[in-house]
């Protein structure tokens, strides 16, 4: 393996946004990364995907999978560790939480857009399980040719209907 990749979406950010207007929730946003950069080490990578939604990749880990699966557990217990503080916010003080949803990548490195739509896949699982949680979407298969193609074909015919959900726009900043 390779590494880790989090797809983090805050909970009821919306709601925020509305009501304290786009100034507070630009500041959340800001604090929100910030906490994120403290649980991380810092050969890791944190940036803003878009709205409110984050992206975390644990790269270069070098370790079994076992061990990789629990790094990216650590660290999302550390995440999820950071938002038990509240956010200072201009004149407020405010809590949200954050669904989080992580996928172990390796070989499969130069499918990104799949990688990503697991771990989306796996944020959307934490969000519907009741938000301020983290959900692991981990594939496990053989190695041998006959499970390979067994696994291939059905991971491609979920994905295909899966990708009828989901969109993935990327913007460079």
């Amino acid at each position: 393996m390779i590494g880790a990749l989090f797809f983090i979406d805050l909970d009821n950010f919306q709601a925020l946004n509305d009501t304290l207007g786009h100034g507070v929730g630009d500041l959340l946003l800001q604090i929100v990364g910030s906490r994120f950069s403290g649980s991380v080490r810092k050969v890791d990578t944190v940036s803003r995907f878009g709205g409110d939604e984050f992206v975390v990749i644990l790269d270069n880990l070098h370790i079994d999978r076992l061990e990789e699966e629990e790094l990216a557990k650590a660290i999302s217990n550390k995440i999820l560790a950071s938002f038990t503080l509240s956010f200072k916010l201009a004149n407020h003080e405010h809590y949200i939480t954050p669904s989080i949803g992580v996928t172990l990548f390796g070989e499969d490195v130069a499918n990104a857009d799949g990688v990503l739509k697991r771990a989306d896949l796996a944020m959307y699982q934490a969000k519907s399980s009741g938000k301020n949680m983290v959900r692991f979407l981990i594939l496990k298969c053989k190695r041998s040719l006959l499970l390979g193609l067994r696994w291939r074909k059905t991971y491609v015919r979920r994905f295909k209907i899966m990708s009828s959900y989901f969109t993935i726009n990327l913007k460079l900043i």
